[in-house]
């Protein structure tokens, strides 16, 4: 399957269910893959928003933050995910 397709097939079941987490991450996932930074960024906030719980979302939003050179905001979503574990 190619990315097109596996990307096409995401959205679409998004838009059956728009607060998926598991689809919301892939999405990001393959945003990120095509090196579209703003909007696999937005799609972790909506993630975030969505289900602060998904444990997943923190350490690949972490990275990409840490890859947009927005360090701060890495080492904030990066503390909430070691708060998360203490739990």
């Amino acid at each position: 399957m190619n990315m097109n397709s596996r990307k096409e097939q995401i959205i679409s079941l998004l838009q059956s269910d728009p607060k998926d987490s598991f689809l919301l991450f892939a999405y990001a996932k393959e945003l990120e893959n095509e090196e579209k930074w703003s909007e696999a960024k937005s799609t972790y906030q909506t993630l975030l928003s969505n289900d602060e719980s998904y444990v997943a979302l923190y350490y690949h939003f972490g990275k990409l933050l840490e890859k947009l050179e927005q360090n701060d905001a890495a080492v904030q979503i990066c503390t909430v995910l070691r708060s998360l574990q203490c739990r």
